[in-house]
């Protein structure tokens, strides 16, 4: 027993008590993140493909979990770009940059243009997202049968196709059955924190052409 219990646990990372700590904050930020969005903890795990017991433990940081698991629950809650940020900010490297050779210098260059390129591709995105959205809220206003009929068919089918146990679509059903179609409009519309992590699994598609959305995002440029 002992010897299985050694070799199982040989790979194990040794951390430093600084790097340990480091980890369990972000693991209770994953927690505040997930408390934050009302979500318990088994359907953040459910939705991530794992178990309670592995939630539980990325929450507490963990450093025997992958770090594929960490980025699965990150997507989840809608978080994965920050992903994107980890050894980004690097001092080091910046100092040391700036002693290499021109063509080096060129290739960050070129990394923080890309960089700089992707934020504002978001942007954009975001932007061009809005404006459809506040598209298909005057539509609502004006006609809001059809219009949430298709949103609810679209989260039947997804459902089909996917299971039922997604947060997003459930979320989504709940609000297309619950509130007034005013309230759905201004929902979708808005520019809150709460309508951007909404549209971002928006249960729309469909609604308008693709000539249409392509008419709203042409318009929308920076």
């Amino acid at each position: 027993m002992y010897i299985v219990f050694y070799i199982m646990n040989r790979n194990a990372p040794t951390l430093t008590p600084k790097l340990n700590a480091r980890l369990n904050k972000v693991g209770e930020q994953i927690r505040l993140a997930r408390l934050r969005r009302n979500l318990t903890a088994i359907e953040v795990a459910n939705q991530s493909g794992m178990s309670r017991p592995t939630l539980s433990k990325i929450e507490k940081g963990n450093p025997n979990v992958s770090i594929g698991s960490y980025c699965a629950v990150l997507h989840t809650l809608g978080q994965d770009e920050d992903i994107e940020l980890l050894a980004s900010n690097d001092s080091l490297g910046k100092s040391i940059d700036e002693r290499n050779t021109l063509r080096k210098r060129a290739s960050v260059r070129s990394y923080e243009k890309n960089y700089n390129k992707k934020i504002n591709q978001h942007a954009l995105s975001e932007a061009r997202s809005l404006a459809i959205h506040q598209y298909i809220a005057k539509l609502i206003k004006h006609n809001p049968e059809p219009i949430i009929d298709k949103a609810k068919s679209n989260i039947l089918r997804w459902s089909d196709l996917n299971g039922p146990n997604n947060y997003a679509n459930t979320e989504w059903f709940q609000i297309l059955t619950t509130y007034p179609p005013n309230e759905i409009a201004k929902l979708i519309s808005s520019k809150s924190s709460e309508a951007y992590r909404l549209r971002s699994s928006s249960p729309f598609p469909g609604v308008l052409s693709e000539s249409e959305k392509d008419e709203i995002k042409n318009r929308i440029k920076f």
